[in-house]
């Protein structure tokens, strides 16, 4: 990928840090399964987000500081727009989850094909899924679906609950405040290496509830972070036909081969 794109685009600040112990609730405690009911009715009521951010990058190879506009559909439509100082469009990426198209204004050239697992490392060096960028930006990120509730302690005002998948290993970790709104998130691989941690900050009311205004992301295997900051956002907008389209016509611009490698 030339001119290492990941550096304008999407996601990828501080990992968290060591935390406090905490209470062990009880097995009736209703908390646990409350909080989760009503993570999963949010992800149920909110479709779609258009936004605009700031996004801070820090990786091994560079970082950036840019401007882009979001827009995100479930379940894994996916539109970013890298924007210039002058707001000139430098970049687009669109996917539906299935394919992928990409477009780099600086050389002219355009890369689209399926969509492939390492798409968004390749393009952004980010270590997720557009099913999961999506979740992500709504402020929903996904459970997995084989996932059960392992424990879940009370520490200060915090709720934190782990999931943990048949073999007992744990999948994910999920950190709520005193206003029930998610802080926390660690998400990990089937032998237990943490993927990502997320965590959601600067929440303010919105017509479909409260919307954190900051993420932080940290891939620790990756040594990757990034910062989204939201100045503007709207959800679930109503979005015009192909916008999860490029809209380039068929030859305008030199071509790249498509998927990994």
């Amino acid at each position: 990928m030339k001119r290492g794109f990941f550096a304008l685009v999407l996601l990828a600040v501080a990992g968290c840090a060591s935390l406090p112990p905490g209470i062990p609730l009880l097995l009736d405690d209703p908390r646990p399964a409350r909080l989760l009911e009503q993570l999963e009715n949010r992800a149920a009521s909110r479709t779609a987000m258009r936004g605009v951010v700031r996004m801070a990058v820090d990786s091994p190879a560079g970082s950036a500081r840019t401007k882009q506009i979001l827009i995100a559909q479930r379940p894994a439509n996916l539109r970013v727009e890298v924007m210039g100082f002058f707001n000139q469009t430098l970049a687009v990426l669109v996917t539906d989850g299935r394919t992928y198209d990409l477009f780099q204004a600086q050389d002219r050239v355009r890369r689209r094909g399926p969509v492939y697992p390492e798409l968004l490392w390749d393009v952004a060096r980010v270590d997720l899924k557009p099913e999961q960028v999506v979740g992500l930006l709504l402020g929903t990120p996904q459970r997995p679906s084989f996932v059960h509730v392992s424990a879940a302690i009370a520490r200060d005002d915090e709720v934190e609950i782990e999931l943990v998948d048949d073999l007992g290993t744990v999948r994910q970790r999920l950190g709520f405040d005193a206003d029930e709104n998610l802080r926390r998130v660690e998400d990990r691989s089937r032998i237990g290496k943490t993927r990502v941690h997320i965590r959601y900050d600067h929440y303010r009311d919105t017509p479909q509830g409260s919307f954190a205004h900051s993420i932080d992301l940290d891939f620790p295997l990756w040594e990757t972070q990034a910062e989204l900051t939201f100045g503007e956002v709207e959800l679930n907008p109503e979005l015009p036909e192909g916008i999860f389209e490029l809209g380039i016509p068929e030859g305008e611009f030199a071509e790249e081969p498509g998927g990994a490698g």
